[in-house]
């Protein structure tokens, strides 16, 4: 494992980021809103491309969360109580779990759904995830993973907003370093 005692975090975790943080706010509104549009071709596409995102998502969860296992990010500033230290951690480590979720809900959604590919990017098909029940006991497992996807979005929204909140309330009440770490 490497160990930095860098003020900062490195250019790939800073990269990952913000990348991951533009395509989740992107996928949250497009799944919000494809269904205000009208025009069935731009809906189709705005699907596929969500689904597409989140498998990329998904990629990039994993290698991010490997990124971190192997790099240590730096220490927080030794002025931050322990209490808010361990609901840092806490908090990080639900937002990883949520972005695992989140695409593997979506995944199983469709695969349920059985009838419509997700073709990544116009490139390939990603395969369904097998199901182990079919016909009219499909019924409920499809709600069941909708539901599933849709309230894990809500959930991650909570913890982004969280997330941006206590950086800033870092940045401009606490006038500490921590945002700055992540910045490009």
């Amino acid at each position: 494992m490497t160990t930095t005692t860098a003020p900062r975090y490195d250019r790939v975790a800073v990269t990952l980021h913000w990348l991951m943080a533009v395509c989740i706010i992107g996928m949250i509104l497009l799944g919000f809103f494809w269904e205000d549009i009208g025009q069935r071709d731009l809906k189709i596409f705005a699907i596929n491309f969500h689904k597409s995102l989140g498998m990329t998502l998904l990629v990039l969860t994993l290698i991010r969360i490997y990124w971190r296992l192997r790099h240590r990010p730096p220490a927080l500033p030794e002025a931050i109580p322990a209490l808010e230290r361990k609901a840092a951690r806490a908090a990080h480590g639900l937002l990883y779990a949520f972005m695992l979720a989140m695409p593997i809900s979506g995944w199983l959604y469709v695969s349920a759904l059985q009838k419509y590919p997700t073709v990544y990017f116009g490139l390939f098909t990603i395969p369904h995830i097998p199901m182990p029940v079919a016909g009219d006991a499909l019924k409920p497992v499809k709600q069941f993973f909708y539901e599933t996807h849709e309230l894990l979005s809500y959930g991650l929204i909570a913890l982004l907003v969280l997330h941006v909140l206590a950086a800033l309330k870092h940045h401009f009440f606490d006038k500490n370093d921590v945002l700055k770490r992540m910045l490009p």
